[in-house]
């Protein structure tokens, strides 16, 4: 068995799902998510809370593990008590494994593991599913069809040189743990991105998705057509957003694994995708392997 522990946004959710989905299939065992840390609505410090939100995909694998199975897998028991001596004898000889890894850095070793495995960690790095590429497109297959109020827009992305201009707040600004982890990537680079974009695509149309899209109105101005994708266009989830970012033909996107997802998902078989140089303020996470070798770092 595989267990993923699912953690954070949906892009998070997204890149902890597709390892455990290639360690599954490649090894045939069942797939199950840990939710724990989703539902568990104590108070942390710098934790902002999430949903399970793979709901608006058709994943194969949606089999939630049991607090019995997460123990067992984990070494953890669920109430942060010792495991009883049954289940300790049986973790010792069966031996699970138990993988920790909170960094971004890519270990081609992990994709080698047989056994039984508790998977608890990022795995930010398209490397770790690169064999199964198409396997992991069709799990990310959304549930539901554009929404009516967005087949207007809808059309004129796909007939538009469209570029999904993406911008990030909120908790990029005003929570402690996305300003000094992440932080904002700033104006000017949106502005050297898209001085790059018209030089190299023919007549391109910008359209601007954000979770702070009033500022985005006052601050990024650009000689180009520009639409601002506005919340009427959210959908579930935000599901009907990610589809909408996902039809555009090219990208720039901010620090931020969900606007990762939309330009990987993104079927333009010429597209360019524009990230920032500088992925996370905190020097010591080395987002190197996160990013594909195609695009381009400003």
């Amino acid at each position: 068995m595989v267990i993923v522990k699912l953690m954070g946004g949906m892009g998070n959710q997204m890149f902890q799902y597709a390892f455990g989905f290639f360690l599954a299939k490649k090894n045939r065992k069942t797939l199950k998510l840990d939710l724990s840390f989703l539902q568990d609505r104590r108070e942390k410090k710098k934790i902002v809370f999430r949903e399970f939100d793979l709901t608006i995909f058709n994943v194969s694998e949606e089999v939630i593990a049991t607090k019995e199975e997460i123990a067992y897998y984990s070494g953890v028991s669920p109430n942060g008590k010792s495991l009883n001596l049954i289940i300790t004898l049986k973790r010792k000889l069966s031996l699970p494994h138990h993988l920790i890894d909170y960094s971004l850095k890519y270990h081609p070793e992990y994709k080698l593991i047989t056994s039984n495995i508790y998977l608890e960690g990022y795995f930010q790095s398209p490397a770790y599913f690169s064999e199964i590429e198409e396997d992991i497109r069709k799990e990310f297959i959304f549930k539901n069809k554009i929404l009516p109020i967005s087949n207007e827009l809808a059309e004129k992305i796909k007939m538009s040189n469209s570029v999904c201009l993406h911008v990030r707040r909120t908790d990029f600004v005003e929570e402690d743990l996305g300003k000094n982890i992440h932080g904002f990537v700033e104006e000017m680079y949106y502005f050297n991105a898209v001085k790059f974009i018209k030089e190299k695509v023919h007549k391109p149309e910008l359209f601007i998705f954000s979770d702070d899209i009033e500022w985005c109105q006052n601050n990024l101005v650009f000689d180009l057509p520009t639409r601002f994708v506005l919340n009427e266009h959210n959908g579930e989830k935000i599901s009907n957003y990610l589809q909408l970012m996902t039809l555009c033909k090219h990208f720039i996107i901010p620090n931020s694994t969900f606007a990762w997802w939309a330009a990987w998902l993104s079927e333009s078989p010429d597209k360019l995708v524009v990230a920032p140089l500088k992925w996370m303020i905190n020097s010591e996470k080395d987002e190197t392997d996160l990013i594909p070798k195609s695009w381009i770092r400003l």
